[in-house]
């Protein structure tokens, strides 16, 4: 049996009309959610992953940071602008996720 299971997804879009996800998963005894979301302006871009605490408030456990998925800016100038496709921020807060459970010491299967 599994000790990730993913509860819910959530995809929207920030306030510029850029996509964001939110991902939400039971990990071990602990729920665990990734946010990403990819702006137009790229300060306001993230993809973070936060455990809920027994207190009812979310803490970060680790984050991926814009440089990495927000091409066309800065040192990355060389890379095609482009947004990136709902299937890769999926694939961005899966990592986030499976990241999460190793701080956590979860396994995942």
């Amino acid at each position: 049996m599994s000790t990730v299971t993913e509860l819910e997804t959530s995809i929207g879009t920030t306030a510029n009309g850029g996509p964001r996800i939110t991902r939400i998963w039971h990990c071990g005894e602990h729920t665990v959610r990734a946010r990403v979301a990819h702006d137009s302006n790229r300060e306001q871009s993230y993809a973070l992953a936060e455990v809920l605490t027994p207190a009812y408030e979310w803490t970060k456990l680790c984050e991926t940071p814009p440089e990495d998925f927000h091409y066309g800016h800065g040192y990355r100038r060389n890379k095609v602008a482009k947004t990136p496709s709902e299937t890769e921020l999926l694939a961005l807060a899966d990592d986030l996720m499976s990241r999460a459970a190793i701080i956590l010491r979860v396994p995942a299967a």
